[in-house]
């Protein structure tokens, strides 16, 4: 089965999941298993049951609790192969784990496992608990349950899980509803599908991205693609190249969003078209991303002219936004392979952005042009930038924030060598947010990875590496914590009640 486009992808550090408790209580008494943080879950064996989980799968399902991904990677493989009835619930969880690696081998476990007869006959006896999930406050849990009804096809929840796709106001929790009615063929739920995918790009501001509400269309697509629903959404998509040259800026900017969503490379020319006459930032940087994901050649030339444009006037209140219209602009060019650019990119990476004099937007402009050319110098990894490069980390990225910062990690990732250790490790033991300091760990590790690097630098990076895998599991401790502590706080304002 294939994993729908709405599984998360990877972030920092997961979500505590439900774990078995440290010690295995006696085999003459009945065996049961709850969420030991009090939230998400789903129990392994009913009360009142007394067959004897094996041995082994405890122990597998107790590492699906891990900080460490692999290590959960590795229990969820192991649980997919055990064919176990018992292995089926606790990988519910993990189908929306924050790790991409983790999710997809959830999702390719618990796939193989709802084709036994013993396995399906198990999460029916225990499918009310799934359901019950569906009303968590959690919205992983909840995601996580409507992909697990959909799963074992439970066709009982469809109006609930109706109910999820239009109610929910989480955009991932409502986009796996959409998969999960396809999933099952319900043919009652394409009216609402259709009513969902136009109702999408209008309940966001114009001038935001919006990723989560990405998700959601993309699956709402894909439902009524597998519902028969084709015609519906050429139609949809017809209306939003129309739109692109509307008189309303809104309806440009949420058409461009659309195209670019749904990668709908036919509608690049017109994009291309409107790019050349846009005056709203809003809209052009949409309409550049769009652009850039289709990787439409033809408009090169224009994505040049951009990337020189001269610094706003004090009093522009868009300057900022202008700025991340060339910053788009350079990323597109890098992802492009646009060798003719480099001296562009050059020549802003070795320009210091200057405050005195400027308003804060200017400023803004500034730094997200500089952004955007160490993200092009990075993908076209141009080596000779680097120097340039590290004099602006450590001049401008105190004032900048981590937006910057994060486009010269990413550069160091892709062509950094031994040199560039030190300033990585400096950025993992300073007081830098948990992200930053895990990007900068994962381009130490890549630079490991390509070699040529002295035994001494090595075992400096290697120990960096070992201590903040450390601070991983310290954080994943208090992340435990921490949800223990505000479930147990729903609680009890629910009893109050």
């Amino acid at each position: 089965m294939s994993v729908p486009n709405n599984v998360q992808k990877v972030q920092d550090q997961p979500t505590p999941i439900p774990v078995f408790p440290k010690h295995t209580p006696p085999k003459s008494k009945p065996v049961a298993y709850g969420n030991v943080q009090g939230s998400v879950f789903v129990k392994v064996v009913g009360s009142g049951i007394t067959a004897s989980i094996p041995s082994k799968v405890q122990s597998w399902v107790r590492q699906l609790g891990n900080w460490d991904p692999k290590v959960r990677a590795k229990a969820v493989e192991a649980l997919g192969k055990s064919r176990s009835k018992y292995a089926a619930i606790p990988l519910v969880m993990l189908l929306t784990d924050p790790n991409k690696d983790v999710s997809q081998k959830a999702w390719k476990a618990l796939s193989a496992l709802s084709a036994i007869p013993a396995v399906k006959q198990y999460v029916k006896s225990k499918i009310h608990e799934i359901r019950d999930g569906l009303n968590s406050w959690d919205d992983r849990t909840r995601k996580s349950h409507v992909y697990a009804l959909g799963i074992f096809q439970d066709t009982h929840s469809l109006p609930k899980i109706r109910r999820v796709l239009r109610k929910d106001k989480k955009w991932h929790v409502s986009g796996a509803a959409a998969w999960a009615l396809a999933k099952m063929k319900d043919a009652k739920a394409v009216g609402l599908l259709l009513k969902e995918m136009y109702r999408v790009p209008k309940t966001f501001d114009a001038d935001d991205f919006n990723s989560s509400a990405q998700h959601n269309l993309i699956s709402v697509v894909d439902a009524l693609k597998r519902l028969g629903q084709n015609a519906h959404v050429k139609a949809f998509i017809r209306k939003c190249k129309k739109d692109i040259f509307d008189s309303n800026w809104k309806k440009r900017a949420r058409a461009a969003w659309v195209l670019y969503t749904l990668n709908v490379k036919s509608a690049s020319p017109a994009l291309l078209k409107q790019l050349k006459v846009e005056k709203k930032p809003d809209v052009a940087k949409k309409i550049v991303y769009a652009i850039d994901v289709a990787k439409y050649k033809p408009a090169i030339p224009v994505l040049l002219k951009i990337l020189k444009s001269p610094m706003p006037g004090k009093g522009d209140y868009n300057a900022d936004d202008k700025g991340i219209v060339i910053y788009q602009a350079a990323q597109a060019l890098g992802a492009m392979n646009v060798r003719k650019a480099i001296p562009i990119f050059e020549k802003i990476v070795k320009q210091r952005v200057r405050a005195k004099g400027r308003s804060d937007y200017q400023v803004e402009w500034s730094y997200n042009r500089l952004t955007g050319a160490v993200n092009a110098l990075g993908a076209l990894k141009v080596k000779a930038a680097i120097p340039d490069m590290l004099a602006r980390y450590k001049k401008d990225t105190s004032s900048s924030g981590t937006f910057l910062e994060e486009a010269f990690i990413y550069a160091l990732s892709k062509m950094g060598d031994s040199r560039h250790i030190k300033p990585l490790i400096d950025i993992m033991s300073g007081y830098n947010s948990f992200k930053l300091r895990n990007q900068a760990a994962r381009a130490l590790a890549a630079i490991l990875k390509r070699g040529k690097v002295s035994t001494k630098d090595r075992k400096k990076a290697e120990a960096a590496l070992a201590l903040h895998e450390k601070v991983q599991m310290h954080m994943w401790r208090i992340a435990q914590s921490k949800r223990a502590a505000l479930e147990l706080r729903r609680k009890m304002l629910k009893l109050a009640k």
